[in-house]
């Protein structure tokens, strides 16, 4: 059965990226072995998809997400 979601939030719209917060206890179930149903959801939406667990705090979010976003800009820029 598939992993309980918490909470998805839009990371970038632009940039297709969403962040999907599933309890602790499912975090392996959603990420799946080797990280085959992160990659499977991230195919299947056309998504890129960060799955987090419901214990992260608030400031590895905010770090997390100007990682993500300052990647997304160098992508763009490349193009």
């Amino acid at each position: 059965s598939p992993a309980r979601v918490s909470k998805v939030e839009v990371v970038d719209l632009g940039a297709r990226s969403a962040r999907v917060t599933v309890p602790d206890y499912q975090l392996s179930l959603a990420i799946g072995k080797e990280g085959q149903n992160a990659r499977l959801a991230a195919r299947l939406t056309g998504w890129r998809i960060d799955i987090r667990p419901d214990t992260e705090t608030d400031e590895e979010r905010e770090n997390a997400d100007r990682e993500r976003a300052e990647r997304a800009r160098e992508r763009s820029e490349r193009r």
